[in-house]
Formats: C-alpha cells, structure tokens, sequence
C-alpha cells in the first residue's frame, strides 16, 4: 500500500530544503532522491503515482539535484520506464554491487540517508544529518575511481576524523521511504484507520442483511395474508353453495297445503314435516289455524313446539343476512 502522495510531497519538500546545508564547504550536496519500497505492481494508477512523484521531486529539488530513483524491491516490468524515472530492483547499501551498477550513477554518489516520515521541524532534520557525518554513525561505500563508478565496492569504510580534511565529500542521495510509515504512530493509525473500514464494512453488510430478512418477513406476511384470503373466499363459496344445494334437495314444502287440519298438525306433531321457511308465513298461518279447528286436546301448539319455531326463523334470519352480506 502506497503512502498518500501528499505525505510523500512533504518529505521531498524536506529534501529541498536541505540542498543548500553546507557540511565541510561546498563539496557536500544532494544529487537527488531515492525512494525506498515503492510499487512493484506497475499499472495505470501506480505510473500516474510515480509520474506525479517524480514532477514534484524534480521541480522542488532544481536542476543539477533531480535524479529520481525508485526502488520496488524487486523486479518489474518493462513498462515501468513510462514513470520517466530511474529504477532498481533491489537497492541495498550492504547487497551486491549490480543493484546500483544499472543506475550508472556519477562516481560521487556512494550513499544515502533515510527518511522515515518524520515529524520534526527543518532545523533539527538539518542537525541530523550533521550529526550522522560528523559522529560516524553512517557508513558509506567509498569508491576508489572512475573504473568503480559503475561497480561500486561492497566493502564498507567508515570515514574517521583524520580524513575528513583531506577527503573531498562526495555527493549523496537523500532517500524517502514511500511504500510504508515506519514509526510506530503512523503504523498504529493506519491498522486504527483499517479497523474503522472493516467495521463500517461489517455494520453496512449487517444492515444490508437485516434489510433482506425484513423483506423476506413481508413477503412471508403477505402470502399468508395471501392465503387466508383466499381460504376466505373459498369457504365463503362452499357456505353459499352448500345452502344453495341444501334447498335443491330439501323435501317439497307444498305438500303441506294439500293436507287438511288434522294432517297437518298429526304431521307436525311427529316430526313429519319440516318448517316451511321460504313460505314462513304462510305456514305458521296455516299450522295455527289448524290447530285451532282440530280436537280441543290439539287445539293449542305446546309451548316447546312454539320456541322451537321461534329458535328455527330465528337462526333461519340470521343465516340469510349473513349468506346476503357476503355475496354483496
């Protein structure tokens, strides 16, 4: 993962100031900037990235200090040339020579310093870079002539006090470490920063999951909503039909008018005969009056026979109205 590009134009800007520190006279000065752990993956976005990168360092730095070289750690592509920027494959101080013979570097350029983003102000940036000269704490690959120039010596020298004055300092490399922050704060930031996106990534698919289990409850909902409405409907219909059919196969109500008084009410008496109730008046009309004309004993209807009628057009009532409501 590359470090944002604006981080990254920072530390240049950190490197151009520091072109004009004078170390020993004038014979100390940049060359250019090397940038460590840069993209070995080079597609559109990565050569815009060191394209950007390299315009910026060349601009800031001027001419005479805008050698750029990036450093993927391991072998590209051909198309990386389009960065228009130098690269090697695997620069290291301490490796084999031929990671910076491609280069072909001028004999001056032995060395580098690091920059591991960080946050102290110019000033003390510049005393650190006095401090690493003047108090050895840099080592250096010194090479003896022009024949080395192109194959420096692996062998490491320090460069002690006595030489200093006789030793003409040579130019050096002011390197930018690109491809991570190395201090703990910046790492500690970025795995904080990574842990909020997998947990905003996580809560978005949770409530993306919520959302499908709630659509999938309405569309349960609905099809039984679905299903009692048409179990509904259904039993509606068999209601309806089983009246319709219960009067096609009821007894013939007329035989009763064709009866005198004394049939009627034998008939009625023994549950021969059903209650008329398509012709309920009529025939409680007929059923009383022949009581009326029949033998005194039967000259009264029982007043459980009268509560049965009641109960019988009572429930008969009520079931029409219902059997009318539902068919509209």
């Amino acid at each position: 993962m590359l470090r944002p590009i604006a981080d990254v134009y920072k530390d240049i800007t950190v490197c151009a100031n520091w072109k004009n520190h004078i170390t020993w006279g004038s014979d100390y000065h940049m060359s250019g900037v090397f940038f460590d752990e840069t993209a070995y993956d080079y597609n559109a976005t990565t050569i815009d990235y060191m394209t950007n990168v390299t315009t910026f360092a060349r601009t800031s730095l001027g001419a005479g200090n805008d050698l750029v070289v990036f450093n993927p750690g391991r072998v590209v592509p051909a198309e990386c040339s389009s960065s228009n920027s130098k690269v090697t494959e695997n620069y290291n101080p301490e490796g084999p020579p031929r990671s910076m013979a491609s280069l072909n570097f001028i004999k001056q350029l032995v060395g580098a310093y690091e920059i591991r983003n960080e946050e102290t102000i110019q000033a003390a940036q510049m005393a650190v870079v006095g401090a690493l000269l003047t108090e050895k704490r840099i080592e250096k690959k010194k090479v003896e002539d022009k024949k080395d120039a192109k194959k420096p010596n692996p062998r490491l020298q320090s460069y002690n006090k006595s030489r200093r004055t006789s030793f003409k300092m040579p130019n050096y490399f002011i390197a930018v470490l690109m491809g991570q922050e190395a201090n703990n704060e910046a790492t500690m930031r970025l795995k904080r920063e990574e842990k909020v996106v997998k947990e905003q990534q996580i809560s978005k698919e949770i409530a993306t999951t919520k959302q499908k289990l709630t659509e999938l409850e309405k569309r349960k909902l609905a099809v039984i909503q679905d299903e009692q409405q048409v179990i509904k409907v259904y039993n509606r219909r068999i209601k309806i039909a089983k009246h319709k059919l219960a009067i096609q196969i009821a007894p013939d109500r007329k035989n009763w008018r064709e009866w005198d008084d004394a049939e009627l009410v034998r008939r009625f008496e023994n549950g021969d005969v059903d209650y008329d109730m398509v012709n309920k008046v009529e025939f409680t009309t007929a059923l009383t009056n022949a009581y009326s004309t029949c033998k005194p004993e039967l000259q009264k209807i029982s007043q459980s026979k009268l509560q049965e009628i009641a109960k019988a057009v009572t429930k008969f009532n009520s079931s029409m109205e219902n059997i009318e409501g539902e068919m509209g």
